[in-house]
């Protein structure tokens, strides 16, 4: 009789034992494995920074950063979307957050529409089409002649690459080219390369400088100083250039930076590129975003062995870690 009963009773106690112990073994298994390597993190964003005049001669900047961060305990995507302006009068810069289950890009804040078209011969060329509102005024952007240009990552859990193209700006009933450069990201798990342990304390002083010239050529210097580098962030040097002509790119990793100050803050900086074309830039601050000083329009000439031209473009001084 009891061997009956037994073997009824013994998956009615079992079962539900098994049961509990799975859901705690998740549960720690889950809070285990976020802790230490959070795995399929995933990560996207695109940059856009667009600069020139229009027919008057007045200089226009604007940069927009749309991220897209995921949190694989919400089951959700942070949408982290940034844009700021510089023309005539107007120097205003907007940021909003959102969390949604996807990671398209979609309108929020300053971004009303967005279109991101790729070639239909499955290239790598790209456009793009979308409008900002900023200032109580709406840019359209047309982006076009983008051919991932430049491969700065080139992981299967983080690749990034940069496209220099041209685009046709629509503000306040004018209308007029600029140029172009946009960065793409993508990342299958964001903690080790983008978000990584130690960041917080990390100590690093960055210069990063997008210049065009009057021919429409392109550079790029990226040099970062990093005290105490940890394997996930060290002191580098980068250089690209674009010739607008030939469409030829080049990469290099090499550059000399003098910074001259005035007042603890960068009045000019003095560039030499050991690139495919040696170059030598004297550049300076014209316009700097009012929120962020140690950002925004620069203006200079070049010289190389094809003689000399003015330039413009962005700088960015970043530092971190109290310096």
């Amino acid at each position: 009789m009891w061997s009956r009963h037994k073997q009824f009773f013994l998956p009615i106690i079992i079962l539900p034992l098994a049961f509990l112990l799975f859901i705690a073994g998740g549960y720690f298994g889950l809070r285990i494995t976020a802790k230490q390597s959070q795995p399929f993190r995933k990560y996207f964003a695109d940059e856009f920074i667009l600069v020139g005049k229009d027919a008057s001669g007045e200089s226009f900047l604007l940069e927009v950063a749309l991220c897209r961060k995921q949190d694989v305990l919400l089951g959700s995507y942070q949408h982290s979307y940034s844009a700021a302006l510089i023309y005539r009068d107007s120097n205003v810069s907007s940021s909003r957050n959102m969390f949604y289950s996807f990671a398209t890009v979609s309108p929020l804040g300053a971004l009303t529409r967005f279109e991101h078209t790729r070639a239909a011969d499955l290239s790598s060329r790209e456009s793009y089409k979308f409008s900002i509102t900023l200032d109580g005024q709406t840019i359209d952007l047309d982006i076009s002649d983008l051919q991932a240009d430049f491969l700065v990552k080139n992981s299967s859990e983080y690749t990034k690459y940069m496209s220099v193209g041209k685009a046709l700006v629509t503000i306040a009933g004018r209308q007029f080219p600029v140029e172009a450069l946009t960065t793409t990201y993508y990342s299958t798990d964001y903690a080790p390369y983008i978000f990584f342990d130690g960041q917080d304390a990390l100590r690093s002083d960055t210069h990063v400088f997008a210049i065009w010239d009057q021919e429409h050529n392109f550079y790029y210097l990226d040099t970062s100083t990093v005290l105490d580098p940890i394997s996930q962030y060290q002191s580098h040097t980068w250089v690209l250039e674009k010739n607008h002509i030939t469409g030829a790119t080049y990469k290099s990793y090499g550059a000399a930076l003098r910074i001259h100050e005035e007042g603890g803050k960068a009045s000019s900086w003095t560039v030499d590129l050991q690139n495919a074309t040696p170059s030598h830039f004297e550049l300076r601050p014209l316009i700097h975003k009012t929120d962020t000083p140690r950002e925004g329009l620069l203006s200079g000439h070049v010289k190389d062995v094809r003689g000399h031209r003015e330039v413009q473009g962005v700088y960015f001084h970043h530092t971190y870690g109290g310096q």
